[in-house]
């Protein structure tokens, strides 16, 4: 008798479960199918808002964009039903990878120095002729962005000297402030506005989620006592200028977020210049120096920039790099926090099995305790 109870138990779990997981199926499906709804149905909230940023809803077809430019109210509103985009000029080459990422490179037709650009996909498109550099010598050309009859040009307010003209010959204008924000995911956010004006905004609210997700796994939020965390100041050096990345920066939010101290104060999020004295000061006090620069770099390299700053002294910290010429560290890195942050963690873990992707080592400075 116990045996039948028993067999007709396990034969009722086998069929509960058999539903459930077609159930669960079947959500996923409808969900994947669903990933882009009618431009109509969708309604998206998003960014900071206080002194600048952008806050954007769509409802029935009409997309309606507020900008906060130094506390200065833009608003713009454009019916997709009636005015669908499909053609996008960019002034920078940051802007660019805002539609990659969520797969509507094929509506961008001109881009600012795009021969800065080192991307495969990216350069497949110039290739073919799908996306037009709009730029002469250092400046965007005006009759290079109307012969890629664009219906919407991205703009940074910083060097808007072609708007008048160009809203004047119907052309909507939108300002593109990512650069402003002082954190990675705010950054990362601006894939949403994006995801509006090409009419995926649920990809790039998805897309959104999955570097979000990713990043705020990692973290390592800071335990208050618990004074062992290691000490990291992020610098760069131009012209005879040794910067540092300001202490309210996106690169020291990062630093904090790995585990790590940054150790200038204030706050400054912007980089901060420094003479000799104050790096040496520095250097004294921390574990890990991160460089940020054009090209391969070296001890022996750092060292001839100044001559007070020895081998011997930068041989008793460790040291990583960003190489900004061959890692796109200013572009696609900007939607890659969360592998920046990996980089990071690992870098002070002294994990020497880790693939680094923007965020190195040097070479053989890799300590293992």
């Amino acid at each position: 008798m116990r045996y039948k109870q028993a067999k007709t138990l396990i034969r009722n779990l086998l069929y509960i479960c058999t539903i459930t997981c077609l159930a669960l199926s079947s959500c996923q499906l409808e969900s994947k199918s669903n990933i882009e709804s009618d431009v109509n149905k969708s309604t998206v909230t998003l960014n900071s808002f206080s002194s600048q940023g952008f806050r954007a809803s769509q409802e029935e077809g009409l997309l309606k964009i507020e900008y906060r430019i130094r506390n200065e109210l833009k608003e713009i509103e454009i019916d997709l039903v009636e005015n669908p985009i499909n053609r996008f000029v960019l002034s920078s080459t940051t802007q660019i990878h805002y539609f990659k990422e969520i797969g509507q490179l094929d509506k961008v037709v001109g881009c600012a120095w795009l021969d800065d650009i080192d991307d495969a996909l990216i350069e497949q498109s110039k290739s073919n002729g799908v996306i037009q550099n709009v730029t002469v010598g250092a400046e965007l050309d005006l009759e290079s962005i109307l012969d890629c009859r664009p219906d919407v040009v991205l703009y940074d307010p910083r060097e808007s000297s072609l708007v008048q003209r160009l809203e004047s010959l119907g052309i909507i204008c939108i300002p593109f402030l990512e650069y402003a924000e002082k954190d990675a995911l705010s950054r990362v956010s601006w894939l949403h506005l994006i995801g509006l004006l090409t009419g995926k905004p649920k990809t790039s609210l998805m897309r959104y989620g999955e570097i979000s997700n990713n990043y705020m796994n990692q973290r390592l939020l800071p335990n208050e006592e618990d004074n062992s965390r290691d000490k990291v100041i992020l610098m760069s050096y131009y012209n005879g200028i040794w910067s540092a990345s300001g202490p309210k920066s996106l690169m020291a939010e990062l630093v904090n977020d790995a585990g790590g101290e940054y150790v200038l104060d204030g706050d400054a999020t912007a980089s901060v210049d420094l003479d000799v004295e104050e790096l040496l000061t520095l250097i004294s006090k921390i574990d890990f120096l991160g460089v940020i620069q054009y090209g391969e770099i070296n001890e022996q390299i750092i060292a001839k920039w100044d001559d007070r700053i020895s081998v011997e002294i930068l041989d008793s910290i460790s040291i990583f790099s960003v190489d900004t010429k061959n890692d796109d560290y200013f572009g696609q890195g900007i939607l890659q926090p969360d592998i920046m942050l990996a980089d990071l963690k690992a870098i002070l873990k002294q994990d020497s099995s880790f693939h680094y992707t923007y965020f190195k080592p040097l070479k053989g400075d890799i300590k293992m305790n």
